[in-house]
């Protein structure tokens, strides 16, 4: 993140066309039906703070996205569930006729969807997961919810030139996979002179993956069933993006890495490490990637956690300051912000910052905005900030004041302040964590034994397998006690 006011901001056109497909629907529309859609999105377009955009940039940032699109429906060539021909006919599966004839076991209405199943039966073996035995389906066939999530998850975060924030290592195969744990995964030496240092770089360790079940619930109604059109298609499609965009972003904030689990970025906390608003802002503890950051609203330095209770400061700001001092962690420590790093929290923070104020003053006792306006927009923030993410996964209403324990197990027990008015938030180069994918979406059917039955609706599992590892944990900060409210 930089703090260079004179940075150059985003892309607004971008992330309106990053909004357009919250919509999988969107992907085949034309550039004049995508005009149409932006102009009906006016109103939650100005509500983030972008004022106006240009249609037509906004059509050739979303022709971006779809090449992505392309790009990964070409990249399924190499997949081990590859099915020749099949690209031409992609478009025919339904997720919803398939569904319905495996709850039904009824395949009159579903041939292709069966054929798909029983040609990939025998290649879906070679992904090497945990499989429930259920029914596999191949990328091939839902190459654009795939690519939907990769761009609506925070974390994942795919741009429309293809960069993402978090590395993806995408169609696995094999029950495990491993990858370089030290950062960079090269190390540059004298020849000669530094032999030990290399060799004891090189011996850091891997990053261990291995395929977890994230599992989406699907419920379908009678109507889907019967009326099993276009439009209930990809109602139950941009369903599917949306919940699993959103659980790949909490675990890879908060997964705890136990059992099914995979481990985030709290998740490898072992120790807390510090930075002191007291003192000279030295860091402690670099093996973990937490940090407790600051100030009090007086301008003081607040009191920072240190195994017991915490401060007697009734507000925490977490201002412009303390996002400055949460990059010097970093940067003290000899890791520098590249092209992946980027600020993330949750909406109700990023609210809060654009409302910032530039001292005391006025009739109402507050200053002027910094903008000058009613507030910062998601352009001019980015401007002071550098690149930030919003997600409604990350935590917003805790009580500052809790110990690293009470933090990571959630219990709520009130420390110093008892208003539930702080929340996270992470900083760090995203590129050293690592989504992997193993292909595929497997169906699985409750054989009746779910709920559901009286009120005409069929509940069905569908999985994803995928793992998250981190390569560095020290590239990443966190703060747990940045007020949100108040």
């Amino acid at each position: 993140m930089s703090m260079d006011a004179n940075a150059t901001p985003d892309n607004p056109e971008r992330e309106v066309a990053r909004r357009l497909l919250e919509n999988v629907e969107n992907l085949n529309k034309s550039n004049e039906e995508l005009a149409d859609t932006v102009q009906s999105l006016g109103s939650a377009i100005k509500a983030s703070g972008i004022e106006d955009v240009n249609v037509k940039e906004v059509s050739d940032e979303f022709d971006k996205f779809r090449e992505n699109f392309e790009t990964f429906k070409e990249g399924q060539k190499n997949s081990p569930t590859y099915i020749a021909g099949l690209d031409d006919e992609a478009d025919q599966f339904s997720l919803i006729r398939a569904m319905t004839a495996i709850r039904t076991n009824n395949w009159d209405k579903a041939g292709f969807e069966r054929d798909v199943f029983n040609t990939v039966r025998t290649k879906a073996q070679a992904t090497n997961v945990d499989s429930a035995g259920g029914y596999f389906v191949p990328d091939q066939v839902i190459p654009d919810v795939i690519s939907a999530i990769y761009a609506n998850s925070v974390i994942i975060n795919q741009g429309g030139e293809g960069e993402t924030r978090a590395s993806v290592l995408d169609g696995l195969s094999g029950g495990t996979v491993k990858v370089p744990k030290f950062q960079g995964g090269t190390v540059a030496y004298w020849i000669g002179e530094e032999d030990t240092y290399a060799e004891s770089q090189t011996k850091v360790g891997d990053v261990t993956m291995t395929p977890k079940k994230l599992g989406v619930l699907v419920r379908l109604t009678d109507e889907m069933r019967r009326l099993g059109g276009y439009g209930f298609e990809n109602l139950l499609r941009n369903d599917m993006v949306r919940a699993a965009a959103k659980k790949i972003d909490y675990a890879a904030l908060y997964g705890t890495g136990m059992g099914s689990s995979p481990r985030g970025i709290m998740g490898a906390v072992t120790q807390a490490a510090h930075v002191d608003f007291a003192s000279d802002g030295d860091i402690n503890d670099m093996e973990s990637p937490i940090v407790f950051l600051g100030t009090a609203t007086d301008g003081g330095p607040l009191g920072i956690w240190d195994g017991t209770d915490v401060s007697s400061a009734a507000n925490y700001e977490f201002d412009f300051d303390a996002l400055m001092e949460m990059v010097g962690a970093l940067e003290d420590n000899d890791i520098m912000a590249d092209s992946t790093a980027a600020l993330i929290s949750s909406p109700r923070f990023i609210r809060r910052l654009k409302k910032q104020r530039a001292g005391a003053g006025g009739d109402d006792g507050a200053g002027p905005y910094l903008a000058g306006g009613p507030f910062l927009s998601d352009d001019a923030l980015r401007g002071v900030i550098g690149d930030f993410g919003a997600s409604s996964q990350v935590a917003s209403n805790q009580v500052a004041g809790l110990s690293l324990a009470q933090v990571l197990a959630a219990d709520g027990v009130p420390g110093a302040d008892t208003a539930a008015d702080c929340g996270d938030v992470f900083y760090g180069n995203w590129g050293e964590m690592v989504f992997g994918r193993w292909g595929g979406i497997e169906i699985e059917d409750d054989a009746g034994r779910g709920s559901g039955f009286t009120s005409d609706h069929l509940y069905l599992k569908m999985r994803m397998y995928c793992d998250i590892g981190l390569r560095h944990p020290q590239s990443f900060v966190v703060t747990t006690e940045a007020q949100t409210t108040g």
